[in-house]
Order: C-alpha cells, then sequence, then structure tokens
C-alpha cells in the first residue's frame, strides 16, 4: 500500500469523524438520560461508536506516520489550528452570548497540551513528539524483544482496560500510553501483517460483531438498573472505554477492512477528509460544550428528545457541524498557513528538522 491519500482510508477518517460527532450529540445534550426507550435504543447505536473512532484516528495516523520523517509542522499547525478555533469561536459567543461564559475554564482551553478540554489533541501533539522516536525503535527493533512488550502491553491495557470499573469511566492506562501503544502496534502490523487482518470481510464480520457487543451491553446493564445498583453506573462503560477489547478490536478490524478494499480515488472524499481533524477541533471548542450548549441551545435539539422528528434529526444535525465545520475549517487554512509560512517560524521548524534528523543519524547540530 502506497503512502498517497487513498480514497479508501480517507472515507474511513470521515466516517471516524462522524462516529465522534454523533457520540457528542447524544452524550453532551444528556439524551440518554430523557428520551423515550425508542429513541434510547437508537441513541445507544447511533453514538456506540464515537469513543472507538479515537483510536481509528491515532491508527490511520500512526499507519502513515511510522514510514514518513519528523516533521514539527504538523505539531505547529494543529496547535495553531486549535488556537485559532478557540478565539474565532470564542469571540463569537462573548459578541453574541456573554451570559453563557465559564470563566473559571475559560482560559485553559487556549492551551491544548495543557489540562483536559482538548483530550486528544493534547496527546496527539505529544506523540507527534514521541514519534521519531518510535520510528527509531520500530526501525531497529529486535522482533522477539518488540512482541513480548506489545503482548505485555495489550494484557495489561487491554485486558485490564475492559474490566468495568465502578463509578468511574476512568481508562485503566494513561492516554498518552495507549496512543503510544496503538503507534507501536501498527508500525508493527505494517511490517509484519497477520493473516486475519488480510481478509476484509472477516474484519468487517469482526467490527460488526464487536460494535454489537457494545451496543448490547448497554441496554443490557439499563435493563438491570432497577435490579443491581452498579448496572446504573456501568451501563455505558463498553461504549465510553476506548480500551476495552471491544472498542480496540471493533477499531483494528474497522481500520483494516478500509485498508484491504479497494475503491478508485474520489476527490469529493479526499476534500471532506482532509477538513476532518478541523472539523473535531471546531465542534470541540469548550466553550460549545459546556453544559451541552451548541446541542441545546444552538441546535435545541433537547426540543425533539421523545417526537418522531429526533431520529432524522440527530443526522440533520451531524451533517450540519460537518457543512459548518468544513467552511470554518477552510478559513482557518489560510491563517495556519500564512503563519507558518512567516520566516521565523520556517526557520525554527527547519531547525528542529534538521536536529530530529541528525539526532536520528547521530549527527545532531
Amino acid at each position: 500500500m502506497n503512502q498517497e491519500k487513498q480514497s479508501n482510508v480517507e472515507l474511513l477518517r470521515i466516517i471516524a469523524m462522524l462516529f465522534v460527532i454523533a457520540y457528542h450529540i447524544i452524550s453532551q445534550s444528556n439524551a440518554l438520560d430523557v428520551v423515550n426507550s425508542d429513541n434510547f435504543v437508537f441513541c445507544v447505536v447511533f453514538h456506540a461508536g464515537g469513543r472507538m473512532a479515537c483510536n481509528i484516528f491515532v491508527m490511520i495516523g500512526a499507519f502513515f506516520l511510522v514510514d514518513l520523517p519528523f516533521r514539527v509542522e504538523r505539531i505547529t499547525q494543529l496547535y495553531i489550528k486549535t488556537l485559532f478555533a478557540c478565539l474565532l469561536v470564542n469571540g463569537f459567543i462573548l459578541l453574541t452570548f456573554p451570559h453563557i461564559t465559564n470563566t473559571s475554564l475559560y482560559f485553559l482551553q487556549f492551551f491544548p497540551i495543557a489540562g483536559k478540554p482538548y483530550w486528544f489533541i493534547q496527546n496527539y501533539i505529544f506523540l507527534l513528539v514521541l514519534s521519531p522516536f518510535l520510528n527509531q525503535i520500530l526501525h531497529n527493533n529486535k522482533n522477539n524483544a518488540y512482541i513480548k512488550g506489545l503482548l505485555f502491553g495489550a494484557l495489561v491495557i487491554v485486558a485490564l482496560g475492559s474490566i468495568p470499573l465502578l463509578s468511574t469511566y476512568i481508562p485503566f492506562s494513561n492516554d498518552l500510553v495507549w496512543f503510544v501503544f496503538l503507534y507501536c502496534l501498527m508500525g508493527y502490523l505494517k511490517q509484519h501483517p497477520i493473516r486475519i487482518l488480510a481478509s476484509k470481510y472477516t474484519c468487517l464480520l469482526i467490527a460488526l460483531m464487536m460494535y454489537s457487543v457494545m451496543c448490547v451491553s448497554v441496554l443490557i446493564f439499563d435493563h438491570l438498573k432497577t435490579m443491581w445498583l452498579h448496572a446504573w453506573e456501568i451501563r455505558f462503560f463498553f461504549v465510553s472505554t476506548y480500551q476495552s477489547f471491544f472498542s480496540f478490536i471493533c477499531a483494528l478490524c474497522l481500520f483494516y477492512f478500509f485498508v484491504n478494499i479497494r475503491i478508485p480515488t474520489s476527490k469529493i472524499i479526499n476534500v471532506i477528509a482532509r477538513h476532518s481533524f478541523g472539523i473535531f477541533i471546531l465542534h470541540q471548542v469548550p466553550i460549545l460544550y459546556w453544559d451541552g450548549w451548541v446541542w441545546k441551545y444552538f441546535f435545541k435539539i433537547d426540543v425533539q428528545f421523545n417526537t418522531p422528528q429526533f431520529i432524522p434529526y440527530c443526522f440533520f444535525v451531524m451533517f450540519a457541524v460537518v457543512i459548518m465545520g468544513m467552511l470554518i475549517d477552510k478559513i482557518l487554512n489560510l491563517f495556519v498557513i500564512k503563519i507558518v509560512g512567516i520566516r521565523p517560524v520556517k526557520c525554527f521548524c527547519a531547525f528542529v528538522n534538521r536536529n530530529v534528523e541528525g539526532m536520528n543519524n547521530g549527527t545532531c547540530e
């Protein structure tokens, strides 16, 4: 598989983005605690892939980055885009709805590498920082030691991460540790393919089975909540914990299904996928999801909770977020390109890139 932007992987990137948006629509609007029984089942199925999609995003990035030279521009562009998204969205909100500002958390969102407002961006940035060191390990490893390390990581993180913890959804391991594990795993699988992952239909079947298990687990625990106190607390565990066995295997098999299929290169798919990270950043600017603001006050989705229109309206909201996000991201990209193109920034990036390359070659300046 070459390193071009192939539409099969880019289509998966779009699907992962839709999973994340669907998850946020349902979870941040508190729909699952309010909707009727018919809409509850829809909500479970609609939003169950959101956390699993985080695994997919890391897997896609790792699959390509393991063979690419380090470029600090990836980090600067991601940080600058996040910062500008915060400035743009917060400026609009403060001018239009000044009464909703959460001053205690307001300034944290401008620092995506510090704190939790942008937990995924924070850990992805650190993963990019670590990528040259990880690549060096990947390309200079002794197979036996490397396999043992991966097996140990899978046993500790995935196995223990699949045990429901009462009263909490905190993952068993640190988010960055999990991202590093996925990065190393994808690097190994790219060098040493596993036969079962080469069968696209087997991968799709397993992915659908794992997704079904996650959904059914919610329905079972929700049914048991009146008989068992802790069922209420852990009913969303396998949906909310992306390190669990079901979420991990679902993401892995879904990734390899799309890797193995061949579809014609599509300009439309590639253009939409190019904005997927920007859409994620924009719709998760912290001020938008505090108290479910973007879903309850902007889209007013709570009005539809127990109506027949709720299901189609959820899809409308999801695609509205995609379209608005693409348009705003296109504008943001213009600012990012200009800033990264400034001579001092270019010189800094070139200096860092040379030194990282020199470090890998033993010729650091």
